[in-house]
């Protein structure tokens, strides 16, 4: 190994207060003190907390600001066993974790995320089993506060609603996660079909009155997203029938901004209508002169 390596932050003091790294600079070792520059100094020794240079002496902690630097120039099998040795095995834990994380494709925003925030979307992810609905519950709320790569997140949950759902009852709480994600990512059709469940009878799908209000707000947004995309005023009529399903079994802000989004496009549709009329009354404007 001669690749120059920098530490910084706790893993430097760690390494610092390690009881088997010497007290002489035997591997060499320089300190950046965040110059303009960008030069460093020469190390003498360590002792008591402190690096000692041939200019000054500078206490451990200063390495716990992001612009001081423990530089080796060149590394060691023998200093890489001493930094193994000085990491807390709650850090290799999150390394290994983090690795495994970035082995799955996951992105990287969620390697963001505390540590046992981390483990859990990673035992989801490598389980052959469906999380628990508790679990899977946590890291919807996850993927909802991050707000994006959503879509990276929908073969997951379906795969866990393929899973639960053989040879049972539609399951309510993962058929309204997957919707959402579907919904939100583009998936309208696949959004729509997981949503059919609320046109059955209670007995035929059982679910609380605010699950039953979600997975129809949801179906509601969505009808709404198509007609951007498709625009048929049938579209609209759909929507209010099931925003108003969603309203009789709560009421809450969501259903709330469904019926605002409908109302608007209605008045524009109304609008349109009114100009076709006017224009279909002038057309022969022409005959008059």
């Amino acid at each position: 190994m001669s690749e120059e390596l920098a530490l910084t932050g706790i893993k430097a003091i760690n390494l610092l207060n390690c009881d088997d790294f010497p007290e002489e600079n035997l591997f060499m070792a320089e300190f950046y003190n965040g110059n303009e520059e960008g030069t460093t100094e020469v190390i003498k020794c360590f002792k008591d907390g402190y690096i000692f240079t041939l200019e000054n002496k500078y206490a451990y902690t200063l390495l716990k600001s992001g612009d001081k630097e423990l530089v080796f120039p060149n590394t060691s099998a023998e200093l890489v066993g001493l930094i193994n040795k000085s990491t807390p095995l709650s850090e290799k834990l999150e390394q290994e974790t983090n690795e495994a994380l970035k082995s799955s494709g996951i992105p990287d925003p969620f390697l963001k995320f505390e540590f046992k925030k981390k483990k859990l979307l990673l035992k989801a992810i490598q389980g052959t089993k469906p999380p628990t609905e508790y679990e899977r519950s946590q890291i919807f709320e996850i993927i909802k506060r991050d707000g994006y790569y959503i879509s990276w997140w929908v073969p997951f949950y379906e795969n866990w609603l393929k899973q639960i759902e053989v040879n049972k009852q539609p399951d309510p709480i993962g058929r309204l996660h997957l919707a959402y994600l579907a919904r939100h990512s583009g998936q309208f059709e696949k959004a729509i079909k997981l949503t059919n469940v609320v046109e059955f009878q209670r007995r035929y799908f059982e679910c609380s009155n605010f699950i039953l209000s979600a997975l129809c707000t949801t179906r509601a947004a969505t009808f709404l997203d198509i007609f951007q995309a498709h625009f048929d005023p049938q579209l609209l009529s759909v929507a209010r029938l099931t925003a108003n399903k969603a309203y009789a079994n709560k009421q809450d802000s969501m259903v709330s901004a469904v019926y605002q989004r409908l109302s608007s496009y209605e008045r524009d549709m109304e609008q349109l209508e009114y100009k076709a009329k006017i224009n279909e009354a002038y057309k022969n404007w022409s005959s008059w002169t």
